[in-house]
């Protein structure tokens, strides 16, 4: 059955393209619909929404937004001097967050040091994360360092592993863990893109 959705016409006559009231409301099958004229662009595009509610998908939006305001946060204190680093994965929110979302809460994670939509999609006190980044001692490693080297056995979070690789080990041994135990879960393991030149990624 095709979907129904909203068809906006963008018009070109100003500065400023704003769309019209003029909207209406057209059936198309799923795909991308754009069509060009001499005075209006119009562009259709299919959300499938899974099923999911409205509440669902607000709560997702917010679960993107909420790392994003903490990571342009970072930065402005990063430019002034105010924290000596910071690892940004802005543009990369979805990755972290929609994985993490899609895992049980009590399945492990194995992220990495640009992966914050993890931290904050499962919950984590944004107080406790703060004193974390900032090396003091009610952080989650006591103040021994200021970054992404921590964990969380109550949010299912496993500390990361610096050089690259080591994550995937783990997480395949909470897998097999899982697997011998019978408990139908799964373990996720983030990694950069220069893993596979590793022996550890070619192991089974």
């Amino acid at each position: 059955m095709p979907n129904i959705l909203r068809a906006g016409f963008l018009t070109t006559s100003t500065k400023s393209p704003q769309v019209s009231a003029s909207s209406i409301d057209k059936v198309y099958q799923p795909g991308l619909h754009t069509s060009y004229t001499k005075k209006a662009y119009v562009c259709i595009m299919l959300f499938d929404r899974k099923n999911l509610s409205n509440a669902q998908l607000i709560q997702m939006y917010r679960s993107l937004l909420y790392p994003r305001l903490i990571e342009e946060k970072m930065l402005v204190l990063l430019r002034q001097g105010k924290i000596s680093k910071w690892f940004s994965g802005i543009g990369q929110e979805a990755i972290a967050v929609g994985a993490t979302l899609a895992l049980q809460q009590d399945e492990w994670v194995m992220p990495l040091h640009r992966n914050l939509g993890v931290f904050t999609t499962r919950q984590m006190p944004l107080h406790q994360l703060f004193n974390q980044w900032q090396g003091n001692q009610n952080g989650y490693s006591k103040g021994r360092e200021r970054s992404f080297h921590f964990g969380s056995k109550a949010h299912h979070i496993c500390g990361m592993i610096s050089h690259l690789g080591p994550q995937l080990a783990v997480a395949t041994g909470v897998a097999l863990a899982n697997k011998l135990g019978q408990k139908g879960k799964v373990s996720l393991a983030f990694t950069g893109k220069a893993v596979p030149a590793r022996a550890i990624f070619m192991k089974p």
